[in-house]
């Protein structure tokens, strides 16, 4: 309400999201058309604010007009909105969205400048920011991932890294980054949800609702995810509001999980042993037994679209496989951190050193595991 730049960029967010959800269908109804319209300028009013007077000259954004303050956290979030109002269409003046891109491209070309947790937050969500446009950030992001600063900045953080690694093709390094973050956000929350860091601009729920959004959209292992976003979605009746960053978070969920109807109708059905799998029932949906499985999974999308799902099995071998000792060949070799071998017999107590371990499977499959110790 009081119009600095994020209150402004979250509740230009929910304004976004909120009219994509939305079908056209209703927008033509002639009882909504001027909500709907509505909707619309007040869109445009929230992109030319962000404008002016809120960025400066060199594409960075202050909190409040004429004040000094900002970061690149708030930076990336602007952006982050930004583009979201350009892939849903809206007109976003050149000059705004090229200082403001260029600005975070800069920021993020340099990640040593980043020597604070805070900063490193919003180095990593730039990072995440400039992926999705098509910038290659995997440089940057493997050596953020490989500093300790990024775990001081969050399991968030750690999460975009993920995302931007994924969005930059380094698949593997990304699977690194989503692993740290989700043993990060289980050491990091309270029982009650909350957050033992302090973020920027948000807490241990909208955190949480970030990190399970960036999962499931970048991660090969959405388990973890899966298993929480029905609590994350679930109305909360202890608490009688809800900060905007959270619900623009839901609402970006929402969007990905796919939940939102164009007409009224289900996006698809599904009869698992012949028991009709409703909405309440996604995004984890059923827990089967073996009896179910025999008896048969039927999909169905209505609406002639594509339908995707994900079965996910757990169980132990009814006959399980004799033990061996010959399988694995393991061998050891030492090295200084400047690549040269190192001699194992006599090494200093407190020496940095590699160690690789090479792994050979019936000697043709080779593992390779490099530990720096």
């Amino acid at each position: 309400p009081y119009g600095c730049a994020e209150q402004v960029s979250s509740r230009l967010f929910s304004l976004l999201l909120a009219s994509d959800l939305l079908s056209e269908q209703s927008r033509q109804d002639s009882l909504w058309r001027a909500r709907f319209q509505e909707l619309d300028l007040m869109i445009e009013s929230g992109i030319s604010h962000l404008a002016y007077p809120l960025q400066r000259s060199d594409g960075s954004f202050s909190l409040w007009r004429g004040s000094r303050y900002g970061n690149l956290w708030l930076d990336a979030y602007v952006m982050d909105v930004l583009g979201e109002a350009r892939r849903a269409g809206f007109d976003v003046p050149a000059g705004l969205w090229q200082r403001g891109i260029q600005h975070l491209r800069n920021e993020t070309n340099v990640p040593a400048n980043a020597r604070s947790p805070q900063q490193v937050a919003g180095l990593a969500y730039a990072l995440h920011v400039v992926a999705r446009e098509g910038d290659d950030v995997a440089a940057s992001a493997r050596y953020l991932l490989n500093r300790d600063l990024i775990r001081r900045a969050g399991f968030v953080s750690m999460a975009r890294l993920g995302a931007a690694l994924a969005l930059s093709g380094d698949t593997r390094q990304a699977n690194v980054a989503f692993e740290r973050a989700d043993a990060m956000r289980r050491l990091e929350l309270r029982t009650d949800g909350t957050s033992r860091r302090t973020t920027p601009f948000g807490g241990g729920t909208r955190d949480q609702l970030t990190w399970a959004r960036l999962v499931m959209e970048h991660a090969d292992d959405t388990t973890s995810a899966v298993a929480l976003i029905p609590q994350l979605l679930e109305p909360e009746p202890h608490r009688w509001w809800r900060s905007t960053q959270v619900i623009v978070e839901q609402l970006r969920l929402i969007k990905l999980l796919g939940f939102a109807e164009d007409d009224g109708t289900p996006p698809y059905r599904a009869l698992v042993a012949t028991r009709q799998i409703t909405r309440e029932d996604a995004p984890r949906g059923p827990t089967l037994n073996r009896r179910d499985m025999q008896t048969g999974i039927w999909l169905l999308a209505d609406q002639g679209e594509g339908l995707w799902y994900r079965l996910s099995a757990e169980g132990e071998p009814m006959n399980p496989p004799a033990v061996k000792d010959d399988v694995v060949a393991v061998e050891r070799r030492l090295y200084h951190l400047d690549g040269t071998p190192l001699d194992g017999s006599s090494v200093p107590v407190g020496t940095s050193l590699v160690v690789v371990l090479t792994g050979r499977f019936d000697d043709a499959v080779r593992l390779d595991r490099h530990l720096l110790v």
